[in-house]
């Protein structure tokens, strides 16, 4: 079984992926850790079964965090992903407003 080096195409995929941001930080740090124990469970000696009980535990965590992330075929900018905007000033405003006739205080006109 060849060394396996998750972590270099994690690294990879999200140098690749223009739609990150500084926000997103924290799930790529996960997702980086998570490639890294995957890739430190490889162990030559045992002919990887390690890894491989290893990679089936991790492999759902990685596809997720990857999939939070957009960096997947399915998920990513290509498949339609968008991440939500936030709502600008005048929407918010508004909200608030229906949110507090609904409560039974002022009308909405």
């Amino acid at each position: 079984m060849p060394r396996p080096n998750m972590r270099r195409r994690v690294d990879a995929a999200i140098k690749a992926a223009d739609h990150l941001h500084d926000k997103d930080a924290a799930a790529i740090q996960l997702l980086r850790a998570l490639a890294d124990a995957l890739d430190a469970a490889y162990d030559e000696d045992n002919g990887g079964s390690v890894y491989r009980k290893y990679a089936g535990w991790m492999s759902p965590h990685i596809m997720n965090a990857m999939r939070a992330l957009g960096l997947t075929a399915d998920s990513g900018p290509k498949a339609g992903f968008v991440a939500p905007e936030k709502p600008n000033a005048l929407t918010e405003l508004r909200a608030r407003r229906f949110q507090r006739h609904a409560q039974g205080g002022g009308d909405v006109g």
